[in-house]
């Protein structure tokens, strides 16, 4: 490819053709180029083995590309950087033709039954009797008439009384069943001490323990007292532990807030500035309250316990992603995607990235600030459950 034709298609904004021509100018001067064109933005990466003068290098490529006039190119990142580092050691934007605000991207019931007897009929007495006989046989006829009475009337009570129970058994059937839908509601798997939780659960068992004591004041045969009774025993028993966690968790809340004021006042100090040192002391001591937090009786299964777990974790994160930017390299702002924290900063944090001339970047600022974002709302969620 002759020089003229490289140079037509660099003035059309080629990018292959501008490295050819930048590699070229630059060669006496033992500086690599390469270069990456999106979106009217030429990215240029120079690589030297010695430290390059950057005013120098910023003004030959605007002077260059002002003189190109490749209308494709709109903005120039320059990236200057050392021979076996990773990282830029300077960076410039050049800003062609006034093209400004360009941005990289961001049973059945008988109680109402009626149960009838006839009206026993008294035969009156004659005063003129024929016969001894006649008299005998009056007599005989009217008591077994009067038995009979007397019969269905037994046999009415008794079946009315079956009635009864029957009624009562099955009202004691539907308060076993209520209670223990009530009880049902309560979620033991829980282990969570929520304070406002527990009191709701203590009122549902004690409603459930009231309906079986009136359930079971009615004692008659056939009763299903023994079930209700059993049924009462194993509540007692659930609310008992209750209470007992109910006395834990309340005991802890002067704790708790305590705990959680630690966390509040480091979330406040990082929106003032803090410095890499300062930051690793809030760090450790955070550690340190948190541990003493965990071994207080009930606290792991205090509401905010798991909210702080997370913000330290996250504060704990930021330290590391700083500490391994210091020990990499502290004359840059960013740090590889690839690095030992940029998947999770990319994967669990959203931190966004910048590629650079075919190389996925990180801003240490832009992934601090987002992990101390999602800190400050685990503290605000203890806040709210305290």
């Amino acid at each position: 490819m002759t020089y003229s034709h490289t140079l037509a298609l660099a003035k059309q904004g080629d990018s292959e053709a501008i490295k050819v021509l930048l590699n070229q100018q630059l060669k006496t001067k033992n500086i690599t180029v390469k270069v990456a064109l999106k979106d009217h933005c030429l990215q240029i990466m120079l690589e030297s083995s010695q430290i390059l003068e950057q005013k120098t290098l910023v003004d030959y490529i605007h002077k260059t590309f002002v003189k190109l006039n490749a209308n494709s190119i709109k903005v120039i990142n320059v990236f200057c950087r050392q021979t076996g580092n990773d990282f830029p050691v300077w960076t410039q934007n050049i800003e062609l033709d006034a093209y400004k605000d360009l941005t990289l991207a961001n049973p059945v019931d008988l109680s109402n039954q009626i149960l009838t007897v006839k009206p026993v009929t008294t035969i009156p007495r004659h005063q003129n009797i024929k016969s001894t006989h006649t008299n005998k046989h009056t007599v005989k006829k009217n008591s077994v008439l009067i038995l009979s009475i007397s019969i269905s009337t037994f046999l009415l009570l008794i079946i009315s009384s079956f009635g009864l129970i029957s009624w009562q058994i099955n009202k004691q059937r539907q308060a076993l069943s209520q209670a223990s839908t009530l009880v049902a509601k309560i979620d033991n798997s829980d282990t969570t001490l929520d304070i406002k939780s527990l009191k709701e659960n203590k009122d549902t068992l004690n409603k459930a323990i009231i309906i079986l004591d009136n359930a079971s004041s009615f004692n008659f045969p056939g009763s299903i007292n023994l079930s209700i009774n059993i049924e009462k025993q194993k509540i007692h028993e659930q609310l008992s532990s209750l209470e007992e966690n109910l006395k834990i968790i309340e005991n802890l809340i002067p704790e708790a807030k305590k705990v959680v004021g630690d966390f509040a006042a480091i979330n406040s100090r990082l929106n003032v500035g803090m410095n890499y040192r300062s930051y690793g002391t809030e760090v450790g001591t955070l550690k340190v309250v948190i541990d003493r937090f965990s071994e207080l009786p009930g606290a792991k299964q205090h509401p905010i316990y798991k909210d702080l777990v997370s913000a330290f974790d996250d504060y704990d994160l930021a330290l590391n992603v700083w500490r391994n930017y210091i020990e990499s390299d502290e004359t840059n702002s960013f740090l590889r995607a690839s690095s030992p924290y940029g998947n999770v900063l990319i994967s669990e944090y959203q931190v966004e990235t910048q590629n650079i001339v075919g190389e996925d970047y990180i801003y240490l600022n832009s992934a601090l600030t987002k992990v101390w974002q999602k800190a400050s709302k685990n503290i605000e969620l203890a806040k709210d459950k305290n």
